[in-house]
């Protein structure tokens, strides 16, 4: 899987998920919080939407009730942090604008369809459990307290000697949660997970068998049918001949639409205090990653006749971002303006992107659409330094 894999400790666990899941012993699937995270708690598009393929399915998709609860205290924040975003936004709109500000609250209320964020992040959630059917393991009838107490006090898995051990308790508690559910069902789960702690109690000789990437574990779920695997390989060889001319331009198209589903994180570096708003990311070109002269797909959903895969995308952008500096005075150690500057890059970055075709019988099969994968990226301007132009930087304005 190319690029996909980081080292040899990971392509280790994903080596033996797959072998599990082809014999058939792992049949169900479970997400850490920090997944969620990564992906800016995006519910409904991105990987988190290809969990609906498990509705109705043999494999299970499962969550401890500590993971739910962190979803939804996450998803809450949120929601009341965008609703603050928002409501600056309109107060400068009507200021800068010159429409009356009584209007605020009325767009607000109907943007938010007279709902609480609260009420917003509990009905998000609800609606993915309708969407994904998935299955709610309590964690007070399975989790033995002796064993908890004797985990924390022998600093073994989820617990860390170097952290805080107490703020574990709650990844403790839905790990050994997942595992006596696991051990209920006589199966073994698929774990994904950016911790460490959860990593190092998988691999104990426990019933769980962790892996830190959900799209790769949708597409190892996905190997368990060979046709998809064949589909792919089969779709991408036509790609690379040139039968879908238009692909990269609806990728483009898709990506810049939704270009701020990608959480952009910037960085520079001054010898200033600054503050910065990143104002513009713009979509230069699309193409795919590449091993060697092939395009590489992996499937990650198959249903009623249409192939989901995912693939590598290099991206150029186009950044602006607005700089605001400061330094500190000299005598009254209070910080003081010391101007601003825009700085405007290409750079060239790694996403993902989902591509559904249809009609797969056929020798062409249909694209049907693409759609970008939520995600982090991280930018580094380099250095940035206040543009005075023609102005003086002694200026007492500055």
């Amino acid at each position: 899987m190319g690029t996909m894999y980081t080292d040899k400790e990971h392509l280790e666990r994903c080596k033996i998920v797959r072998d599990k899941l082809l014999k058939g012993t792992i049949g169900a699937i479970t997400i850490d919080t920090n997944i969620f995270t990564e992906t800016g708690y995006s519910l409904e598009h991105g990987h988190f939407k290809q969990l609906e393929q498990f509705k109705g399915n043999k494999f299970n998709l499962i969550f401890s009730d500590v993971i739910l609860m962190e979803v939804l205290g996450h998803l809450s924040e949120n929601s009341v942090s965008a609703k603050q975003s928002l409501s600056s936004a309109l107060r400068l709109a009507s200021k800068s604008w010159g429409f009356d500000r009584a209007r605020n609250q009325i767009i607000l209320d109907e943007l938010m369809s007279n709902r609480s964020p609260e009420s917003i992040a509990s009905d998000r959630l609800k609606d993915f459990q309708k969407r994904t059917d998935y299955q709610l393991i309590e964690s007070k009838p399975r989790v033995d307290t002796t064993e908890l107490l004797r985990r924390y006090f022998q600093k073994l898995p989820p617990f860390e000697k170097s952290k805080d051990k107490k703020a574990e308790f709650p990844d403790a508690i839905a790990l050994l949660s997942l595992n006596e559910w696991a051990l209920e069902k006589g199966k073994e789960v698929l774990v994904v997970t950016k911790d460490n702690g959860w990593h190092q109690f998988c691999d104990e000789d426990n019933k769980l068998f962790s892996i830190n990437d959900l799209g790769i574990a949708l597409t190892l779920i996905q190997e368990r049918d060979q046709q998809s695997a064949t589909q792919c390989s089969q779709i991408s060889s036509l790609i690379s001949a040139g039968q879908y001319p238009l692909l990269l331009d609806a990728i483009e198209t898709a990506i810049a639409d939704d270009i701020w589903s990608i959480n952009w994180e910037v960085d520079a570096d001054s010898s200033y205090y600054f503050d910065f708003e990143l104002q513009n990311v713009e979509v230069i070109s699309a193409d795919f990653e590449k091993d060697g002269t092939t395009i590489e797909l992996w499937a990650v959903d198959y249903r009623e006749g249409q192939l989901v895969a995912q693939a590598g995308i290099h991206l150029e952008i186009a950044i602006e971002c607005q700089f605001d500096f400061e330094i500190k005075d000299g005598v009254d150690r209070d910080m003081v303006p010391a101007g601003s500057s825009t700085v405007a890059q290409r750079q060239v970055v790694e996403v993902e992107v989902l591509l559904t075709f249809s009609d797969l019988e056929s020798e062409l099969p249909r694209f049907v659409e693409a759609e970008v994968v939520p995600s982090r990226r991280y930018i580094h301007l380099g250095l940035v330094e206040p543009d005075y132009g023609d102005q003086n930087p002694e200026d007492e304005r500055y």
